[in-house]
């Protein structure tokens, strides 16, 4: 019985990690070696999403990455910070360390809706990646637009959070 136990354990891992490891190519893209062209700045959007963020991190690095990540969403005309919002977006970030020579950490973040007539959130989408130090800015910003992305899928959903 125990020995069936650890092999379900030991597949569930593995499949874990082969996802990851899938994953971590999405946020390979390093950032340029110049500064880039200041471009003009973007126009307002029409719609503004409400959000709040809710991190879970067990490292250091998770933490600069959970950091930047929210710096990106506030810097970001799309979003607007709101915990108290009836209607919201929820973005779950969770993050791990991995060990090794360099300093990674494995992330996965949600994107949920919360409606004021709904007592459940509903689920928009999620992702898993993997980051350096080198990679944090890259990151946090493709997890912006990824949730915006996410957020977009959902045409009614993304109408009720934007009104006001």
């Amino acid at each position: 019985m125990k020995s069936t136990k650890n092999k379900s354990m030991l597949s569930l891992l593995l499949a874990g990690m082969l996802l990851l490891c899938l994953q971590s190519a999405v946020f390979a893209a390093k950032a340029p070696a110049t500064s880039p062209p200041v471009t003009p700045a973007a126009p307002a959007p029409q719609y503004v999403v409400p959000f709040e963020i809710r991190e879970f991190t067990a490292d250091s690095l998770g933490t600069t990455l959970v950091q930047k990540t929210r710096d990106s969403f506030t810097d970001d005309n799309r979003f607007r910070l709101s915990t108290s919002a009836a209607n919201r977006v929820i973005i779950r970030l969770y993050t791990r360390g991995i060990p090794g020579k360099e300093i990674q950490t494995a992330y996965s973040f949600t994107v949920t809706f919360k409606l004021a007539n709904n007592t459940e959130e509903l689920f928009a989408g999620s992702t898993i990646g993997t980051c350096n130090l080198k990679e944090v800015p890259a990151d946090a910003k493709g997890i912006v637009n990824m949730a915006w992305d996410q957020v977009n899928n959902y045409p009614k959903l993304f109408e009720a959070v934007t009104k006001k």
